[in-house]
């Protein structure tokens, strides 16, 4: 996990408040509680505000302090990761360490905030001095590999079963020559879109239960990574669904019926759908009966 030096960890320590931005082109900045954790950096900024909303909509975010006397200054840009309400955060009695007096914690949420890079600025005039990089293991990995990682969460090895699956059907379903290899290349997107989409739909409802206490942080720990927005990754993932449906349409409209049933039976969406939404009623029901 990446972190902060431990200098500037001790800075912030004695600064109770920074700045928050959350976006690139964002113009405005959230005056927001800080509290340096061990091994996390956690923001407590308020509940139902835009700052939350914003970052449903978008993790990344950098932050800015600086002493009141001008002898130094510390900006760290990153990604920032919407949690839970700071009274239901398990970390909940070293959060509550960091907040002023008089401060209410029932109206916070508890952000976690990954570094990528800082810049540390200490001193005047002569004896000022400037560092400035990367945070070790701070960037996120490429577009691609995380969105792959995404969509196969937990389901990686039914994208070799589905490519056999496909490959096997198509011999069976249709006649040697009309089987070229675009039909296999279409029937392969159909599959795989329908399946991505629904991990990824998933996904986003994972990080959604967990923000309700009602999924542990291993759960949704590619969320929490905070390489996508939640809000970005349901409409990926909806967008996904709705093109992998079209496709077996148009498979079904062109090659047959069966084709079509096939690239939606292959993607194992009618057995992980009705699935997943039963997990998440059985979770909801048990949160339910505990609370009475």
């Amino acid at each position: 996990m990446a972190e902060l030096p431990d200098e500037v960890l001790e800075r912030l320590s004695t600064h109770p408040r920074v700045k928050l931005t959350v976006g690139r082109e964002s113009a405005t900045a959230a005056d927001v509680h800080v509290a340096p954790l061990s091994k996390q950096l956690f923001l407590l900024v308020s509940r139902g505000g835009a700052t939350e909303q914003g970052l449903l909509e978008e993790t990344e975010a950098s932050i800015l302090a600086e002493g009141s006397d001008g002898a130094w200054f510390v900006r760290a840009s990153g990604r920032a990761v919407v949690g839970r309400p700071v009274l239901n955060e398990p970390r909940r009695p070293e959060l509550l360490h960091w907040l002023p007096d008089g401060v209410s914690p029932a109206g916070l949420v508890a952000v976690r905030f990954h570094p990528e890079t800082v810049e540390y600025i200490q001193g005047r005039g002569a004896t000022r001095s400037r560092a400035a990089g990367e945070v070790p293991e701070g960037k996120p990995p490429g577009v691609l590999s995380r969105w792959g990682r995404l969509a196969s969460d937990r389901v990686v090895l039914w994208y070799f079963a589905l490519a056999a699956i496909d490959w096997a059907g198509l011999l069976f379903l249709v006649e040697e020559p009309r089987r070229p290899a675009l039909l296999l290349v279409l029937l392969l997107l159909s599959s795989m879109s329908l399946l991505g989409g629904v991990t990824l739909l998933d996904q986003a409802a994972r990080f959604a239960r967990w923000r309700e206490g009602l999924e542990t942080d291993a759960d949704t720990v590619l969320m929490l990574k905070g390489w996508d927005p939640p809000r970005r990754v349901h409409a990926v993932g909806l967008g996904m669904m709705l093109f992998g449906g079209a496709l077996a349409v148009v498979l079904a409209a062109g090659a047959g019926w069966r084709v079509g049933a096939l690239a939606i039976v292959a993607s194992a969406v009618p057995i992980l759908g009705p699935f997943h939404l039963a997990r998440h009623a059985l979770r909801r029901k048990d949160a339910e009966r505990e609370t009475g």
